[in-house]
């Protein structure tokens, strides 16, 4: 298991906790990747946020500020 921990910018601060959130996880994966490439398969997160898990695994949103970081991701 790779710990991920950091902070946002003044800039992202006004943004919902659970655009924060899919951004995190974006942040993260991007970072795992820079250390320890990812070639297919499968990756496991552990995060806390609910409505971020749901929005990951469904692969869908009705919030288009979620609907645009998930996109990014």
């Amino acid at each position: 298991m790779v710990p991920a921990l950091g902070f946002f910018s003044a800039a992202t601060r006004p943004s919902h906790i659970n655009v924060k959130e899919v951004a995190a996880v974006r942040l993260s994966v991007l970072s795992l990747h820079a250390h320890h490439p990812i070639r297919g398969g499968e990756l496991l997160l552990q995060i806390d946020n609910k409505v971020a898990m749901s929005v990951i695994n469904s692969f869908s949103t009705r919030s288009p500020a979620l609907a645009v970081e998930f996109r990014l991701l």
